[in-house]
């Protein structure tokens, strides 16, 4: 008889602690479904928010073109963008335009180029990077000191830009296998066709001034027809620091060369280089550029191959021949050879006009 009250006991005692159990597991499972329904709402709710900023964002980018082109028509250059989408949600604003163009009839410049693609960061604030197609056709007036067309093709064109609320902070430009063709071009000495396998532009603050800015600049395998002639095939390249720019390159051109030009025009050449047929010259140290486009400064100038300057200039301008054998001569024999075939030739450049010592030796035409 305890044996069996003992048994029910403990039957009722077990039955009970499986009811907590359970009812432990019902509200444990109860309260994972409410924070999974917590979590649920607020991925909804930032996803839908998300969508509202990039949805504003879209419609302020439209709008921002519009006031573009508008403002850009009250200066009498009309900037356009036709068949234009936006698109790239979620995180790219992208912005396309079947066709581009720039009428800048105070520059005697019309520019048309087919499909611009622009894409925005969001993650990124300030970061664009942007892609072009072929062909680009530039019409030229007098009033910008040419006249006739240039077409121009690529393989590839990119350029990356970063800006702030001062405007522009860094920009890059790159693009592969060039091909540029003039057509009736007046004002360029015959020039017909040039094509480049790379071309490559870079701007960015300097580390050590928050008022300076360097450049590089690499153009390669550049070949060029004038009036019928191929020219050598050339490379140029430079480096430099442009000085007192300001905190940023803004976001109009031509407003920051004249602020530029005003300060002083200042440049520090790290490195200009011209290579071509086994002759190959180097300028470095600093300069100034004027108002009207004429340089001044003290560059070092070193050439390697002095004996190539006779038949490159033969081949770019045949009546040229016997000064620049002058020319070869007498620097390889005031400056002295070295063991690896290096002259260097200190110059001073004075409004455009170019001295060796007390010797002119040429003229730097007006930049513009």
């Amino acid at each position: 008889m305890d044996i069996a009250a003992d048994t029910g006991e403990h039957l009722l005692g077990q039955t009970v602690q499986d009811g907590r159990n359970r009812m432990q597991v019902f509200q444990m499972e109860g309260s994972m479904a409410r924070k999974v329904k917590w979590l649920m709402s607020v991925i909804v709710g930032l996803v839908l928010l998300w969508s509202a900023l990039w949805y504003g964002a879209s419609v302020a980018t439209g709008k921002v073109i519009d006031r573009v082109e508008q403002q850009s028509v009250r200066m009498g250059r009309d900037v356009s963008c036709t068949e234009r989408t936006v698109s790239g949600y979620p995180f790219h604003l992208a912005v396309s335009c079947g066709q581009a163009g720039l009428d800048a009839q105070d520059r005697g410049i019309e520019a048309d180029i087919n499909s611009v693609r622009s894409v925005a960061l969001l993650y990124k604030p300030g970061h664009v990077i942007a892609e072009a197609d072929g062909p680009l056709t530039v019409t030229l007036s007098p009033a910008a000191g040419l006249s006739g067309e240039l077409v121009g093709h690529w393989k590839s064109a990119r350029s990356s830009v970063s800006a702030g609320l001062s405007g522009l902070k860094r920009a890059s430009l790159v693009a592969e296998e060039i091909d540029v063709i003039a057509n009736a071009l007046s004002g360029l000495g015959g020039l017909e066709q040039m094509t480049m396998q790379g071309a490559q532009l870079h701007v960015r603050p300097n580390p050590d001034s928050q008022t300076d800015f360097d450049v590089a600049l690499t153009l390669s395998d550049i070949l060029t027809i004038r009036s019928g002639k191929a020219l050598p095939e050339m490379d140029l390249g430079l480096l430099a620091t442009a000085k007192n720019v300001g905190e940023a390159l803004g976001f109009d051109p031509d407003l920051l060369l004249a602020n530029w030009l005003s300060s002083g025009g200042a440049l520090d050449l790290e490195k200009l280089s011209f290579n071509s047929l086994g002759f190959v010259a180097n300028a470095s140290g600093p300069v100034s550029i004027s108002q009207d486009g004429l340089v001044s400064g003290q560059v070092k100038l070193e050439i390697i191959g002095m004996d190539k300057l006779p038949d490159l200039v033969e081949i770019i301008a045949p009546r040229f021949r016997q000064n620049a054998e002058q020319i070869a001569a007498t620097f390889s024999g005031l400056a002295g050879n070295n063991s690896d075939g290096k002259v260097t030739i200190p110059l001073t450049l004075r409004n455009g006009i170019v001295s060796a010592g007390i010797l002119p030796i040429g003229r730097i035409p007006n930049l513009f």
